[in-house]
């Protein structure tokens, strides 16, 4: 005589697998918090935030032979902010991206200042960092990756913004 199981039985052992499934899954992230590579970093990047105090937008790109190049405007009550424009070198050092300067338009950026920014996750369309040399930044800065990079050749334009103003690469910018 054949003993008949109860779908109970059956049920239960695969609802315990699917649910273990789920957890390990929902863990599971394509972004990380150290080991950074450039490959993180490689590509066109934007940053629009608003608040009480104003609104920032920025759209930089990094590109393979080591340039990152920007453009930002950046709007806060009682100042009348300009849009910069810049050039610099960039590396990896100890998760942090080294920066050098090359030109830039804004107050302060002298050709050959370094700046260290401090990758806090980078990982499928976020790259988040916060400044820490040669100030600390009071918050963090969250990019998402522009997928269209056909259109978007931020170097390209400040290549042209340069010469089209006969200024060469390592020089501070009018002010």
């Amino acid at each position: 005589m054949s003993q008949r199981v109860s779908p109970m039985f059956v049920l239960i052992p695969r609802l315990w697998v699917l649910a273990l499934l789920a957890l390990v899954l929902s863990g599971c992230s394509f972004t990380k918090t150290s080991g950074f590579t450039a490959e993180d970093v490689v590509g066109t990047w934007y940053l629009a935030s608003a608040d009480g105090r104003g609104y920032e937008w920025q759209l930089v790109q990094y590109r393979e032979d080591g340039r990152k190049c920007g453009l930002a405007v950046a709007q806060r009550l009682g100042s009348g902010d300009a849009p910069l424009v810049f050039e610099s070198r960039w590396w990896l050092e100890a998760d942090a991206i080294e920066l050098q300067l090359l030109t830039g338009t804004g107050i302060g950026m002298v050709a050959g200042q370094r700046i260290t920014d401090r990758i806090l996750l980078a990982g499928g369309d976020q790259l988040m960092t916060q400044m820490s040399a040669p100030r600390a930044a009071d918050t963090a800065e969250l990019f998402y990756r522009v997928r269209a990079e056909e259109g978007v050749q931020v170097c390209d334009f400040v290549s042209s913004y340069t010469s089209q103003r006969g200024l060469a690469s390592g020089t501070q910018w009018p002010q």
